[in-house]
């Protein structure tokens, strides 16, 4: 027999006995010492308690059993008794916590463990204030249950917390780790709200371009008519200035709706920013902030994309155009490209999805952006500028929408030592196709070709006529894509310039769809106020030679007409 309990202090032992079969038999012996007269009489007990042994090691494997899958629980738990003393904390509860395990078996009291963790940044309260904020958790646990709440730690943690009471007056309490979940939710909701401002810009987009055709237009055809040194000329030529202007930020507007930059082309980013690196634009940026200097870091080896290059140049010219106007008078800003590979199991950029990237850069020594401003930048029309003076309020909301419709993410870090903006875009493996030959300045006058224009806008009908005519075509109209069948089906017509929308009836698209039925060659040119869209993307599937995109001046419309009747027929 060997003993496993008790001592020589104690009157109560216990045994094991091996038996030859090899098995154990546990006894427990009690030993009681009687004095009788002078006689010293020792009274010893023995009982069975294998029962006991056999109950004792069931309970611990079911409390193993539970340790095990309570730390297999990626949330915090934490059980306390009625007096509020920890009796069961998990794996997880602890990590956040940042408390050992050691400390949670000495079954502390719940202002102990406070008093423990308060040095942690657990709880954002102030030293003062501790006992206080003590005083009132232990009245509200004390109280009962406990709604979900959250409670955002110093270190930026979301959790929501939770207390629970069970039988016996026992509590469980609950630490949900949403920091994943709220930071989905909120690129959720902000995209969701750039959505609907997409749609909306794009309908004000649209009615603004029709409006602005007579603006941007008119003065040019007036123009054409008045001799050198008319007192007319300077302010037809500040009413075709502002025109263009507002223009620029209804593009602005466009870039904002949804797929305004879904026709991409393979593209080398290094190029892109070269190019506008020695652009007019930016040496004009530059004589405006004469103390700034510039530095360019193109490192990136590999550095194509699937991209709009426009799209990619006005992104590059707002962020810079930004980082100059927050550096001021001196200071540095910086233009760089690298290479980057993500993985799934990068912690820092989980957001991502993996991939290869380049990465483009605009850093700057500025002030930095205000916290406060710093969730809002992206939102259209959330600036610091003087409207009208040094932007328009778009500028980052055309950056963002940019960049997600390639696919890429962008970030931003700020500090009093300056603002990095950082964007990712996705490398692809496709060729650069060649530049296309823009039209010459000297665009020929036409041999009375017979255009038909269809356009719902009596203005813009009125405008193409005028600008076609002047050019040596000979011009009819449409005020609907129903007409425009009906009057194709008895002339004909060398080239269609049809508007996508037209309200009410059929729109561009269909309208061509209809002609080819019974016209199977015909040359079409579509026109919109929008980008590409689906459906101006349908039309020059089905064989349309061009797109031109409202509001247009007469050298654009003039350019577009001839390079569509040149067009051998091929989209």
């Amino acid at each position: 027999m060997v003993q496993i309990a008790g001592d020589r202090g104690s009157n109560r032992f216990e045994w094991v006995h091996l038996c030859k079969d090899g098995s154990e038999t546990f006894l427990e012996i009690v030993l009681t010492k009687i004095i009788i007269e002078d006689d010293v009489i020792i009274h010893v007990v023995w009982r069975d308690i294998n029962a006991k042994k056999a109950a004792e090691r069931l309970l611990q494997k079911t409390v193993n059993e539970f340790g095990a899958v309570m730390d297999a629980i990626d949330y915090g738990v934490l059980f306390m008794d009625d007096e509020l003393q920890v009796r069961i904390a998990n794996q997880a509860f602890r990590d956040i916590w940042g408390i050992p395990a050691d400390f949670v078996s000495s079954h502390p009291t719940m202002r102990e463990l406070m008093e423990f963790n308060r040095y942690n940044d657990l709880y954002p309260v102030a030293e003062e204030d501790f006992e206080q904020y003590m005083d009132a958790r232990e009245r509200d646990v004390h109280r009962g249950a406990i709604a979900p709440t959250l409670l955002t730690r110093n270190d930026g943690m979301i959790l929501q917390y939770q207390c629970i009471v069970l039988p016996d007056n026992w509590r469980m309490l609950t630490y949900f780790d949403l920091t994943e979940l709220k930071s989905t939710q909120d690129q959720l909701a902000r995209a969701q709200k750039m959505e609907a401002i997409g749609m909306m810009a794009g309908g004000v987009a649209h009615d603004l371009n029709n409006i602005l055709a007579g603006i941007v237009s008119y003065p040019e055809l007036l123009l054409l008519q008045q001799p050198e040194g008319s007192s007319l000329r300077k302010p037809l030529e500040e009413i075709l200035d502002s025109g263009k202007r507002a223009a620029t930020v209804v593009a602005d507007l466009l870039t904002v709706a949804r797929g305004a930059a879904s026709t991409r082309e393979p593209s080398d980013l290094n190029i892109l920013l070269e190019e506008y690196l020695r652009s007019p634009e930016w040496r004009k940026l530059q004589s405006l902030h004469p103390g700034v200097r510039c530095s360019k870091h193109l490192q990136a080896t590999q550095s194509v994309i699937s991209c709009s290059p426009v799209h990619i140049k006005k992104t590059a010219m707002n962020l810079l155009t930004n980082a100059m106007e927050a550096v001021g008078r001196q200071g540095t800003v910086r233009v760089a490209t690298a290479n980057l590979e993500i993985t799934a199991d990068d912690p820092a950029l989980k957001d991502i999805p993996p991939g290869r990237y380049v990465v483009f850069t605009v850093a700057d020594s500025g002030p930095g952006i205000n916290s406060e401003d710093l969730d809002h930048i992206f939102e259209p029309f959330y600036s610091r500028k003087v409207m009208g003076r040094s932007g328009t309020g778009l500028g980052l909301t055309v950056v963002w929408n940019t960049v997600e419709e390639h696919e890429g993410r962008v970030r931003v870090e700020s500090s009093e030592q300056g603002t990095i903006f950082t964007l990712y875009f996705p490398l692809i493996r496709d060729k650069i196709r060649p530049v296309q030959k823009t039209p010459a300045d000297d665009v020929t006058m036409g041999r009375g070709e017979h255009i038909l224009i269809v356009d719902d806008e009596p203005q813009l009908r009125d405008i193409a006529d005028q600008i076609l005519t002047s050019r040596g075509y000979t011009v009819s109209t449409a005020a609907s894509g129903e007409e425009a069948v009906a009057f194709t089906r008895k002339n004909s017509v060398d080239l269609l310039v049809i508007d996508m929308l037209m309200d009410p009836g059929i729109n561009g698209r269909r309208t061509y769809e209809l002609i080819l039925e019974f016209k199977p060659n015909q040359k079409a040119l579509i026109a919109s106020g929008f980008s590409e869209s689906d459906e101006v993307k349908a039309a020059l599937k089905l064989g349309a030679q061009g797109f031109i995109k409202k509001p247009y001046s007469i050298h654009q419309l003039a350019a577009a007409v001839q390079e569509a009747l040149e067009s051998a027929g091929e989209t």
